[in-house]
């Protein structure tokens, strides 16, 4: 038994973070990390000096403390330079096992970071917003029309189908 008090001891998983250590990361990471200003903008009634002492008491818990690292890891640790790295390994790997799919997805993505391809986008709809009330109004009669228009040659189509239909031959 007490092989497993000891390995409970051992492996205490941290508590998920809750929603008010949620806020105060996002006004912790955006304020250049200072627990104070993120503590008074998560508790706007609260006094600078409870800020002070309940921000530090916050960044001192052991889960705070392990996100903490975790987010500047990935904050700072994925560079442009970073992320070429590793795709120009990943293609020489690609390349070794002579998978040329993937070197060619690689190397799109490579083309991507470096900014030799940019993705465009086409605007299906035209913007309206530079139209007047007037102007909407016309448009919205034009596509009435033309629906009514669409809707009487179905009808037609239809009819003539079913006229073919009664034909005896």
């Amino acid at each position: 038994m007490s092989g497993k008090t000891q390995v409970s001891l051992l492996v205490s998983p941290l508590r998920p973070l809750t929603v008010n250590d949620r806020l105060m990361f996002q006004h912790y990471f955006s304020n250049g990390q200072n627990a104070t200003r993120a503590y008074l903008a998560v508790h706007p009634n609260a006094k600078y000096t409870t800020a002070e002492s309940n921000g530090h008491k916050w960044l001192r818990k052991a889960k705070i403390q392990a996100e903490v690292q975790r987010r500047l890891q990935y904050e700072h640790g994925i560079t442009r330079e970073h992320l070429e790295r590793d795709l120009l390994w990943c293609a020489d790997q690609a390349r070794a096992k002579q998978d040329y799919e993937a070197l060619a997805s690689i190397t799109m993505d490579c083309a991507k970071l470096a900014g030799f391809l940019i993705d465009k986008r086409q605007e299906l709809a035209p913007a309206y917003d530079h139209l007047s009330e007037d102007d909407i109004w016309s448009e919205l009669e034009r596509r009435m029309k033309a629906k009514e228009k669409m809707s009487d040659n179905k009808q037609t189509v239809k009819q003539e189908n079913v006229a073919n239909q009664l034909v005896p031959q």
